[in-house]
Order: C-alpha cells, then sequence, then structure tokens
C-alpha cells in the first residue's frame, strides 16, 4: 500500500470492524454494520450466531461478514468447530476465523493442531464447493502469547495445510 496516498477510507479497507461481546443485541449488531459501512470497513467480525442478521444489514455494501468460531477460548471439540464452521457458511460468512485449542498448543500436541487446521479447511472447502487449489479465507486465531518456539510451530502447521490467508493473531 502506498502509503503517500493514504486516506481515511483507503486505511479502513485493510481492517475489521469488530464487536465479539457475549451480550450483544441487534441494536449492537445495527450500530456495527452503519459504523463499517460508514468507514468502509473490510468487515465485521462477529460470532457466528448473528452472521444472517448482519448479512441482511450489510446487503447493500462491499463490507464482509465474518465469522468467529470456538471464540474465545478454543476449547471445542473439532466436530463442534466444524458444525460452527458450516454453520456460519451457510448463513453468508464471507470469512471464518476460528480460534484453536490453546490447551493443546501448550501441551505441544502439534498433530492435533494440524488435524484441526486441516480439517476446518476442509470443512469449508466442501461447504463453498471448492476444490484444493481455490483460495480460502480462513485464519486459525491464537490468541495469548505463548513464547517464540509455539508461534513458530503453529505457523509452520498453519504453511503445512497450505493456508492460503493465515493472520498471526497474539
Amino acid at each position: 500500500m502506498d502509503t503517500t496516498k493514504l486516506t481515511a477510507k483507503t486505511l479502513a479497507s485493510v481492517f475489521d470492524h469488530t464487536f465479539l461481546k457475549a451480550y450483544a443485541t441487534h441494536e449492537d449488531f445495527d450500530k456495527l454494520c452503519r459504523e463499517a459501512k460508514e468507514i468502509g470497513a473490510a468487515m465485521v467480525a462477529i460470532n457466528a450466531s448473528p452472521v444472517t442478521y448482519c448479512k441482511e444489514q450489510l446487503k447493500d455494501s462491499d463490507v464482509h461478514v465474518g465469522a468467529a468460531i470456538a471464540f474465545p477460548l478454543g476449547q471445542t471439540t473439532l466436530e463442534t468447530k466444524i458444525l460452527e464452521t458450516q454453520k456460519a457458511i451457510a448463513d453468508g460468512a464471507d470469512e471464518i476465523d476460528y480460534v484453536i485449542n490453546i490447551g493443546e498448543a501448550k501441551m505441544h500436541h502439534w498433530d492435533y493442531l494440524e488435524k484441526e487446521m486441516r480439517e476446518i479447511d476442509r470443512c469449508i472447502r466442501v461447504s463453498l464447493g471448492l476444490q484444493e487449489d481455490k483460495t480460502v479465507k480462513s485464519n486459525p486465531a491464537y490468541v495469548p502469547p505463548m513464547g517464540n518456539t509455539q508461534k513458530e510451530s503453529e505457523e509452520m502447521i498453519a504453511l503445512r495445510v497450505k493456508r492460503d490467508t493465515y493472520r498471526k493473531m497474539y
């Protein structure tokens, strides 16, 4: 991005406008979507439940809807994450962000995390009818800092899974 020609609108277009509170109401989502449209945000990042509602609020805009899966703890089963992902996509999510199983990362169970990433990516591809070589917007969100070795291990797993989009979230 050429920062010499940076405007508020171009800057906003690379950021997500986020509301992930457990107590969120339709009024909160109305405000979130209205603000996202006004500032030109790239996406609203929300939990999976209100995807349909926000998708409707944003239908005449360029703002995407992203669903946070297993947020904030990541301590659900892989099967639960897959079901939540399928439902979010069916409801219209344009992007999936998910929290890896942080306990498994702390125990250095890298094989489990690789399986989790592969299975969620496969779920997204199947849900969207995509081939293996097509781009998928999914991001393993790894929230707490856990030291350089663990960060590097997660990144290496993500690269092995051939992530199309991978954002570190520390």
